[in-house]
């Protein structure tokens, strides 16, 4: 579990992973997100979605995330092989598998 602190959602939600580097492009990207899915919340919670945060960037939205552990967040962004230089997605489904990565 330690391994993997998504595991517990498997079967229960899907998953989009953000990773948003501490750089002006990904400021703004990551600021029009959060308005997105604030005015999509209802819509996220009929598909099961849920979101987490392991960017290097603060989240600044109430609600906007799954609090993840300080340990997890570093794990997880590991776990995806987030290292770049841009605002980065990840979906996964229900079952644990990679759906779609998205970068900008």
């Amino acid at each position: 579990m330690a391994d993997n602190p998504l595991a517990k959602y498997r079967w229960k939600s899907r998953l989009i992973v953000v990773h948003a580097p501490d750089n002006a492009a990904s400021k703004s990207g990551l600021a029009r997100l959060e308005k997105q899915i604030a005015r999509e919340k209802a819509e996220l919670a009929d598909r099961d979605l849920r979101i987490f945060h392991v960017g290097e960037i603060p989240k600044r939205s109430p609600g906007y995330a799954t609090k993840l552990s300080e340990t997890e967040s570093p794990t997880l962004r590991a776990r995806l092989g987030f290292s770049s230089e841009k605002l980065q997605l990840v979906l996964n489904g229900k079952d644990g598998g990679l759906k779609r990565r998205q970068s900008g």
